[in-house]
């Protein structure tokens, strides 16, 4: 979204926007509808929470070797499962055959950096 100026009015003027963002990511979106005009109407559709068992995570991670492609799905998905192999793999290369791929530029993006 670009800011409004005399060259570009708001466009969103008048419109009410439902942001379905997680409530922690919520804000700088609806801060950016305000900017160009628009009243955002918070209302998170999801949470976004911790694995209550990491057992089962912990169990794919100690065999990530033995996979050919791991598949992200999200930007909070790369962030909270590449923190997690982190620290359960303590410092243990990336397996050079297991190839990576993300839905969407954010997840890209995150996997980038």
């Amino acid at each position: 979204m670009t800011s409004a100026s005399p060259l570009h009015p708001r466009p969103l003027a008048g419109k009410r926007i439902v942001v379905t963002r997680p409530r922690e990511q919520a804000e700088g979106f609806a801060a950016l509808i305000r900017e160009v005009g628009g009243e955002p109407i918070v209302f998170p559709a999801l949470e976004i929470r911790d694995l209550a068992d990491l057992k089962p995570f912990f169990a794919l991670a100690d065999r990530l070797e033995a996979f050919h492609l791991a598949i992200f799905i999200s930007p909070n998905a790369v962030h909270k499962a590449l923190n997690l192999l982190r620290a359960r793999r303590r410092g243990k290369p990336w397996p050079a055959r297991l190839r990576v791929a993300a839905l969407g530029r954010g997840s890209r993006r995150e996997l980038e950096q």
